[in-house]
């Protein structure tokens, strides 16, 4: 942690770095990366630019500028990205408290970002670290992607609500967590998704579109990228059923994604959303599972 700081860039080289990280972070090509310049003016405009250093070696960065919808301002996070080999040391997860550092400077209470749902570990970060909710889902948001991480897949995405100043959010930042995943799942909630094991992964055996209870618990992969390794086949037949899942969930009966947990159940990684038809407000004002 002391090795790590957040720096914000002033000069036009320390831009450019931003583009470096972004091929490393996702296999880009140069053609697909967001030019330094365009950063510069993000910037300029208002936006959020900082860029995470391990010592002196730059190893991530966050990217955002202003958005507007139905006349109110917020912050939309167009890029996160960390170098690889600096995975799981809580470099996002700084990032993301800069990036609300500068939100709350400029009197804004909500950030805004997308990202892909069958990925556990952005998941992870994101609702059970963050505390976001999502009550949007998207599909093939950005067309044909053709970067390292996202090729071969059409973009779905989720896009989230981080309402920076609210109870859940504060509660999240203070370390209050959701009930480990062996808690959760001995409390019998419903699962939309029956999986089971292949080829040492698994897949969706069956699905209930059905459901209407008030919280219901969706299953995504423990690591897509083992799946995807392995069978693009069974990868696209994830994305395919959960697109199904969250479009009747989310758009449809508007369940809102409430939180995410992910553990180790008899020595297999297991992930899970939880999605609740409580109220926005609700939600934002306390624990969902101590209500």
């Amino acid at each position: 942690m002391d090795a790590i700081t957040i720096i914000e860039p002033k000069k036009p080289e320390e831009f450019h770095i931003i583009e470096e990280i972004q091929k490393k972070a996702w296999g880009m090509q140069d053609i697909e990366v967001v030019p330094y310049r365009i950063i510069i003016a993000m910037k300029h405009a208002g936006g959020s630019v900082y860029i995470a250093k391990y010592f002196d070696k730059s190893v991530g960065f966050v990217v955002g500028f202003i958005g507007i919808n139905k006349g109110k301002l917020f912050l939309h996070s167009h890029q996160l990205g960390v170098v690889p080999e600096f995975w799981g040391k809580n470099i996002g997860y700084f990032l993301k408290l800069k990036q609300r550092e500068h939100a709350i400077k400029l009197n804004l209470d909500l950030i805004k970002w997308t990202f892909d749902p069958l990925l556990s570990r952005n998941a992870y970060l994101n609702f059970n670290k963050l505390g976001v909710t999502c009550k949007e889902f998207h599909t093939n948001f950005y067309g044909i992607m053709q970067d390292a991480i996202n090729k071969g897949l059409p973009s779905d995405r989720f896009y989230v609500d981080w309402w920076i100043r609210s109870k859940r959010v504060a509660n999240r930042l203070n370390g209050e967590k959701p009930p480990q995943i062996e808690e959760l799942l001995s409390a019998n909630l419903p699962i939309i998704n029956k999986t089971k094991q292949r080829n040492n992964y698994r897949i969706i055996d069956d699905l209930n579109l059905n459901l209407k209870d008030k919280v219901i618990l969706v299953e995504i992969p423990g690591d897509l990228n083992v799946i995807k390794n392995k069978s693009m086949n069974d990868a696209m037949d994830w994305r395919m059923k959960t697109r199904a899942i969250f479009q009747k969930l989310i758009n449809e009966d508007h369940y809102i994604v409430i939180d995410f947990v992910s553990g180790l159940v008899n020595g297999e990684r297991r992930s899970f959303y939880i999605l609740g038809n409580q109220s926005e407000k609700e939600i934002l004002s306390g624990n969902w599972w101590e209500k």
